[in-house]
């Protein structure tokens, strides 16, 4: 009888995170952060209190993500794409509280990305195959991958305005395209499971891969 009285409530789980700028004019801006739990709801966190500053749905019906990716700044316009569990990729701005349903797939994704400069959608899907989309939900182009993509990630570079998009398969093969272009690709000795790019140390453009069997790769991108 000691729980007889109590209010009975389900604490949602956290299935995926992203970061928000905050203001873009400054050098290294204070980021947000951005959490998908799996009742569907989308929520903002500032990075002092942790406080609540901005909550949405996903969708009218409780929808699972399993993907989020996040482009803009807090203080003026943001943008995230949310990837769900069921194939639906919905597309959720500042001023609205819901998302909106842009285009489904029938394979489950390994991978999306928002491309800052023309707010594309791309995403790895396990039928082996690179779609891109346009913010309004029309296909693009399609690649065809060789082998079954395992994750994705952007690497943006400044100095030449491009953001290439890094793509890791069964193998150890890992591809990097520019939109529908293969522009590099090379071998690892084992399947890669996760990266992440960006400055590490003294090093600005560094990709870190961590093999399905536990391995840590670094490639330091040459500053000429």
């Amino acid at each position: 009888m000691k729980y007889a009285d109590a209010t009975v409530m389900r604490h949602p789980n956290i299935v995926a995170l992203g970061c928000l700028q905050r203001i873009s004019s400054d050098a290294n801006p204070p980021s947000h952060l951005v959490i998908a739990t799996d009742n569907g709801d989308i929520l903002v966190l500032e990075p002092q209190s942790f406080g609540l500053i901005y909550q949405a749905k996903t969708c009218g019906n409780e929808t699972v993500p399993s993907m989020i990716a996040v482009h803009g700044t807090y203080e003026t316009d943001f943008r995230v794409v949310i990837a769900t569990r069921y194939g639906g990729v919905y597309l959720l701005r500042k001023s609205a509280k819901e998302g909106q349903e842009i285009f489904k797939i029938s394979h489950p994704f390994t991978g999306l990305m928002l491309l800052p400069i023309d707010q594309t959608i791309t995403v790895c899907v396990m039928d082996c195959r690179l779609v891109c989309y346009s913010k309004k939900g029309k296909q693009l182009y399609v690649n065809k991958l060789p082998a079954l993509p395992m994750c994705m990630i952007p690497i943006t570079l400044p100095h030449l305005g491009l953001t290439l998009c890094c793509v890791a398969l069964e193998g150890g093969l890992v591809q990097l395209y520019l939109q529908r272009y293969l522009v590099n690709e090379f071998h690892m000795v084992s399947t890669i499971g996760a990266m992440c790019f960006g400055r590490t140390g003294h090093e600005d453009y560094v990709l870190n891969m961590v093999s399905v069997e536990g391995e840590i790769f670094v490639k330091i991108l040459k500053r000429t």
